[in-house]
């Protein structure tokens, strides 16, 4: 990761995380209603997510990626970084596109106009529980309470020129949406050809609104491989534009996992393991409670792996390791 002082795009990131810090709170959970206090890792996620063109660029302000996947391991603030994004984006003063420039080359940022922001997850339940659930708690318990008409399946300015809504993963439902940013919750579990016909429709609305600038958000933990996901899908893209096979400046990718090289037969090299997996939460997350996790002979350590270390590992149930077929097969 680039460090923030030596960052070489312009980018609304730091008015969007100050937004953030000064505005919102954290939702469900041990610090609910405290206010944000971003880590080192969010924030510099943040910083890249509103990258923007240069003032000389012939797409000058625009933003630089239009879908963005952060495959984080479980219990990271995923969901609530998320929902953090999706109040900026629904909020009708907030910083999140380039309205002006400064003398200095740095963009000033503005609110979208009458956003439209759907919130999706693999069931219907799980959508408003999880992305739609938190945002609904921040916005519910932070200063903005009072700029929105928050409801139970939707969130509306309060001039009704925008809103955020919890939405099911039927297809149907988002066809023809004006959207202008999209939350797509645990990718890894968009499996199945309904999820993924949700997921291309998604995709196929972001073209519609060339001046709100629209992007989508996927957040994940590492995929089962040969599930046949839409995380899967997007490790590969990533691969192929990694080693020049693909081409596409609009998406970023972010992928923090535990290096295999580790001995997790050790509780030193386990303990690193987390810890590196982890990140910046590594600070407050209970690293001795996943060791213990972890040394449980009752634990499924190939689920364990994927899920707490965000490493690509084939599931019990499979018959083979499906990324070492890919290393082989010719």
């Amino acid at each position: 990761m680039v460090p923030i002082d030596e960052h070489p795009w312009p980018t609304l990131g730091p008015q969007v995380c100050d937004f953030i810090e000064t505005y919102l709170v954290y939702g469900p959970g041990d610090l609910r209603g405290q206010p944000v206090r971003l880590d080192d890792e969010k924030r510099a996620l943040i910083w890249r997510m509103y990258e923007v063109y240069p003032k000389n660029h012939p797409l000058a302000g625009r933003r630089r990626f239009k879908r963005v996947v952060l495959c984080l391991p479980k219990g990271v603030g995923k969901t609530e970084l998320a929902a953090w994004i999706a109040a900026c984006e629904l909020h009708p003063e907030a910083p999140v596109r380039t309205v002006g420039w400064t003398r200095n080359g740095e963009p000033i940022g503005g609110p979208v106009t009458d956003p439209y922001i759907p919130l999706v997850a693999y069931t219907e339940e799980q959508s408003d529980e999880l992305a739609y659930g938190a945002l609904k708690v921040i916005l519910e318990e932070s200063p903005l309470r009072d700029d929105f008409d928050i409801g139970i399946e939707r969130i509306m300015r309060r001039r009704g020129d925008g809103k955020a809504v919890s939405l099911s993963t039927s297809p149907s439902a988002r066809d023809g949406a004006r959207t202008t940013f999209q939350v797509a919750h645990e990718v890894h579990w968009w499996t199945s050809p309904r999820l993924r016909q949700a997921h291309q429709t998604m995709m196929a609305n972001l073209p519609k609104r060339k001046l709100a600038d629209p992007w989508i958000l996927e957040v994940t933990t590492a995929p089962e491989p040969g599930a046949g996901s839409i995380a899967e899908d997007a490790i590969e893209y990533a691969r192929a534009i990694h080693s020049g096979k693909a081409k596409d400046s609009h998406l970023f990718f972010y992928w923090r996992f535990a290096d295999e090289e580790h001995d997790l037969e050790t509780d030193k090299g386990i303990r690193a393991a987390i810890i590196e997996a982890s990140g910046a939460a590594a600070s407050w997350r209970d690293i001795d409670a996943i060791v213990s996790f972890w040394q449980d002979p009752t634990t499924d350590r190939q689920y364990f792996r994927r899920v707490w270390l965000n490493q690509l590992v084939k599931g019990g149930q499979q018959a083979f390791n499906v990324e070492r077929w890919r290393e082989l097969a010719t």
